[in-house]
Formats: C-alpha cells, structure tokens, sequence
C-alpha cells in the first residue's frame, strides 16, 4: 500500500472514530490539513521543556 493510500485509510478511520462524514470531494483538502496539522504536533511534542516551568501570570481583559 503506497504511502498516500495509507494516510487516506487514516483519514477515513479518524474520522470514523470521531463520527466525522468526509466527502470524497473533501479528501484532497482534508487530508492536506491532517498532514500539516501533524508537522505542527511534532514540532510542539519534539520542543523541551524543562521539569519545573513558572506558571503564566493571569491574563485579566
């Protein structure tokens, strides 16, 4: 199974999983945000934080 047929199968069951109906019209485009959106998670998972971090001061609008 080539790679791209793999990501499609995992947006099919993805979207099984949270009972999302993607057309197939919306694959193309749906299945360009998936792929980018998890560059974005590894990049955010792959940063290092240390053990202790100072808490935010609180935002007041």
């Amino acid at each position: 199974m080539k790679a791209e047929e793999q990501s499609v199968e995992r947006l099919h069951v993805l979207a099984q999983q949270i009972g999302l109906d993607v057309p197939q019209a919306c694959v193309p485009g749906t299945l360009s945000n998936m792929i980018l959106l998890e560059k974005y998670v590894t990049l955010i998972m792959e940063l290092p934080l240390p053990d202790v971090c100072t808490p935010a001061p609180e935002y007041t609008p």
